[in-house]
């Protein structure tokens, strides 16, 4: 072995050595390089110089590593160490020669505690977030300038200084503070506001309302011409927007009450809808320079299974129709009203329907006399409405929307029969076509003179006729379906045009289906002869389906 191995060997330490030999080894490197300088050789003192400072580097490594886990360890064991700290909310900072805060912690617990000095007192407002120490006696740090809110109420009004108010949520009233942050908005009566009801009671922002477009169409193209047989209901309608809009004077002149609610009532199927989107087309109409918008709301739309949730969305649609009321004409229209404003004390199962109705009332009060506001409703069973709905004030105009008599069905199955629909006989008018059909339904002794059978709790038996099942819907349909089946016979057979036949057809399937959808408890919404006081117990049918198809 030469020596510059040797010296090579001897410099290359074990890489765990044992703390006994590490002096020796030490000792032992140190003689080496002695030798290799008194030797003059460098090459051996170079190659021991670079050995000895990859072994510095490794060391270093080692120990960084070792430091790096030493610190982990030693914060783990200060966090598992120290004591509990509390999340709370400032409420209140109090100054009376010592600086004291006011705090809020879970389960809505107050309590005043010391400020550690550590703490800028710029940092302590009202509604920070904040920890107290384990005593609860000392607040240590701020951790945030506004504590976490998820509750939702309508501003009612400021109590006393500007600091506290009064908010509405839900069904009950609460009186809450204000954050820092909230104190320099103003504040109007129903402005939104988010808070924290359930630890510290502090109102933290000012919300702005829900977007409100989706809840208004207004691509509203109807017009009165739709609807056959119904000119003295228009001619109705026509007369409460004239006044309302284009004389005002002379409704003021002579009294007229012109802002108020209208209700329409029927039987389903004849026209309640068409006829509220036609007046609103009107409306557009005859006031070219003003905005027309148009809110059309099913009865239960609003409803929710969450309790409260229902009155909210109540409230909001009718901020919506208010906050658009400011530029616009507003038309808003509750179709089968009946199912949030039916009679009180009907409903055994819930008080829900009751709070419903009850926050409708109140949102409706005042809401008829805004000056761009007209408000409609529309049901089949007006019967059932509560009289603290139908009252003056809140409905004062009622338009009945009749099922068809015969002079109305003539119109209406003209006007579709005349819109171009191909006749069978160049020479057949659409009067000689509907002859038949309105001598079936309207006549004493005509074939649907008697359809079905109604029998009373106190023994009577009263008839129904087919007219009395008729609407504009079926009439419409009657056309449409006598078509589709001319279009089929051309198609097959080359004979062209809606015949005789093809109307009949289609009216007894019509007749027929409405007949066997007929029921003690829906009786009463075709039937208007069936006294009050007494009770439909069955509906018997008298009227079978025509196994028969039209001529082909």
């Amino acid at each position: 072995m030469t020596k510059q191995a040797e010296i090579q060997e001897q410099a290359d330490l074990p890489s765990q050595e044992q703390p006994d030999s590490s002096g020796n080894s030490f000792v032992q490197t140190c003689k080496v390089i002695d030798e290799a300088h008194a030797n003059k050789d460098a090459d051996a003192v170079r190659d021991v110089a670079v050995t000895l400072a990859k072994r510095l580097s490794t060391a270093e490594r080692r120990l960084g590593k070792a430091t790096r886990f030493q610190q982990a360890a030693r914060e783990k064991l200060e966090a598992l160490t120290l004591p509990a700290q509390y999340p709370v909310t400032i409420i209140r900072v109090h100054q009376n020669g010592r600086l004291i805060v006011e705090v809020a912690g879970s389960g809505n617990s107050r309590v005043c505690v010391s400020v550690h000095p550590d703490v800028n007192p710029a940092d302590l407002v009202v509604g920070a977030t904040a920890v107290v120490s384990s005593q609860r006696n000392c607040l240590l740090s701020v951790t945030a300038p506004e504590g976490p809110w998820k509750n939702v109420a309508t501003f009612e009004r400021y109590i006393g200084s500007s600091d506290r108010m009064l908010v509405r949520d839900r069904d009950a009233f609460l009186v809450v503070d204000q954050s820092e942050a909230l104190r320099g908005t103003t504040l109007t009566k129903s402005d939104l506001i988010g808070f924290d009801r359930d630890v510290s009671g502090i109102a933290y922002a000012r919300l702005d309302p829900p977007a409100s477009e989706h809840l208004f169409d207004d691509d509203v193209t109807d017009d009165f011409a739709r609807l056959g047989g119904l000119d003295q209901p228009i001619a109705r309608v026509r007369q409460i927007i004239d006044f309302r809009f284009r004389h005002p004077h002379l409704a003021s002149k002579y009294g007229l009450k012109t802002k108020c609610g209208i209700l329409f009532h029927g039987p389903p199927g004849n026209g309640k809808t068409v006829m509220v989107r036609s007046a609103v087309s009107y409306a557009r109409r005859l006031m070219p320079d003003k905005r027309c918008r148009f809110m059309h709301t099913a009865g239960s739309q609003d409803n929710s299974k969450w309790f409260g949730e229902s009155e909210q969305n109540l409230i909001e649609r009718m901020d919506a129709i208010r906050a658009a009321a400011k530029d616009a004409i507003v038309f808003a229209f509750w179709d089968e009203v009946d199912a949030i404003a039916r009679c009180r004390g009907t409903d055994l199962g819930s008080g829900a329907p009751d709070r419903i109705l009850n926050t409708f009332l109140s949102q409706l009060d005042g809401m008829a006399a805004l000056e761009n506001v007209v408000l409609m409703f529309a049901t089949n069973r007006a019967d059932t409405l509560d009289p603290g709905f139908m009252r003056a004030g809140r409905v004062d105009q009622k338009i009945e929307i009749p099922s068809p008599n015969r002079r109305g069905a003539k119109a209406i199955l003209e006007r579709y029969l005349g819109n171009g629909l191909p006749l069978a006989s160049p020479h057949d008018s659409t009067d000689q076509l509907v002859a038949p059909l309105l001598s079936r339904l309207f006549a004493p002794n005509g074939q649907y003179a008697r359809v079905a059978e109604v029998k009373l709790n106190d023994g009577r038996q009263l008839g129904v006729a087919g007219r009395h099942l008729i609407s504009g819907a079926m009439l419409e349909n009657v056309v449409t379906m006598a078509a589709q089946h001319a279009a089929v016979r051309e198609a097959e057979t080359g004979q062209e045009g809606v015949t005789e036949e093809d109307l009949l057809f289609v009216l007894n399937g019509e007749l027929t289906a409405a007949v066997s959808l007929l029921t003690a408890a829906n009786i009463k919404n075709y039937v208007a002869t069936i006294p009050k006081e007494s009770q439909p117990i069955a509906v018997d049918s008298l009227l079978t389906s025509s196994s028969s198809v039209p001529a082909r």
